[in-house]
């Protein structure tokens, strides 16, 4: 999911970007058109960026008048076009700082979706979840903090469910003392980080003959 969320937003800034170079390139401005297709090449950026489904659409279908309309007239001026790159920069900064925000918190909603998934009794997929989380989260926070530690000790939880305990024994002890440690860590995280080690060894124990 997160991957098809990264491919959508790299889509959508690209073609974006490509609407407000192309809208530059053939003399868009205002008073070319009439009604709301009459936009600057950096306005048709910005509702590409903001409603790009139909914006983007709309684009295509109305470049041929805006192409047309802009021939008969005066060629944009230096100030114009530097107008509309600074539209277009201005969209793509907002729509790469929304992409990154995006990046950011990833890893929350797929911790929580993993949850759920342990929760139905669904390990297999809970573990993917976790992994992909547990990921995300040591190349933007590190290996030592609590996000990282609590994805880890979720995985681990999921690998116990699975049977694969000689996986989940070295995750539950390495995330266990930095949840301990950890100022963001809440009493549940820390109870339940201990729980799981807990249940792990019950589960190794009833397991052995």
């Amino acid at each position: 999911m997160l991957a098809t969320f990264l491919i959508a937003g790299l889509l959508v800034l690209i073609t974006s970007l490509w609407v407000g170079w192309d809208a530059t390139r053939i003399g868009a401005r205002r008073g070319l058109l009439k009604g709301m297709c009459d936009l600057s090449a950096g306005q048709w950026c910005w509702a590409c960026v903001l409603l790009w489904g139909p914006m983007f659409t709309l684009y295509l279908a109305t470049r041929p008048r805006i192409k047309k309309a802009a021939s008969d007239k005066p060629r944009l001026s230096a100030r114009a076009k530097h107008r509309g790159f600074v539209g277009m920069l201005a969209a793509a900064l907002t729509l790469a700082f929304a992409w990154l925000l995006l990046l950011v918190s990833a890893p929350g909603p797929l911790v929580i979706e993993g949850a759920e998934l342990l929760k139905s009794g669904d390990a297999a997929s809970a573990e993917k979840c976790f992994r992909t989380a547990m990921r995300i989260d040591e190349q933007l926070y590190g290996d030592t903090h609590f996000y990282t530690n609590n994805s880890r000790s979720w995985l681990g939880e999921a690998l116990t469910k699975l049977g694969r305990y000689d996986e989940a024994e070295p995750l539950l002890l390495k995330a266990l003392p930095n949840i301990d440690q950890s100022p963001q860590a809440g009493d549940f995280h820390i109870s339940r980080a201990h729980a799981r080690i807990q249940e792990l060894r019950a589960a190794k124990a009833a397991k052995s003959p």
